[in-house]
């Protein structure tokens, strides 16, 4: 889930998620410690942070009603991947990830 006219914080106890990378490495997957859990990913652009949400963790997640859609960016280069996260993704700030 995304909303470029929102924000988003992404904050956790101290321990309490992790971060993984994976394929061109420009975001960090974001995953619960505790259950494992996906939670969003979380993507650094020179110090202005930008955030997808897994809605499936909200405890209000009924309340939302837009279908989920699929997609495929395998095709997309580094600079593709960060320009389209930097149009679509929401504003956010992560804290207490280690």
């Amino acid at each position: 889930m995304t909303d470029t006219a929102g924000t988003a914080v992404i904050e956790a106890e101290p321990g309490a998620l992790n971060a993984y990378q994976f394929g061109l490495g420009t975001a960090d997957f974001v995953v619960c410690n505790g259950c494992g859990a996906y939670m969003g990913a979380f993507f650094d652009d020179a110090g202005t942070g930008y955030a997808t949400l897994n809605i499936n963790v909200f405890d209000n997640r009924l309340g939302f009603s837009q279908p989920a859609a699929s997609a495929n960016y395998t095709t997309e280069d580094v600079e593709g991947r960060k320009a389209r996260r930097r149009a679509r993704w929401t504003p956010a700030t992560l804290k207490n990830l280690t």
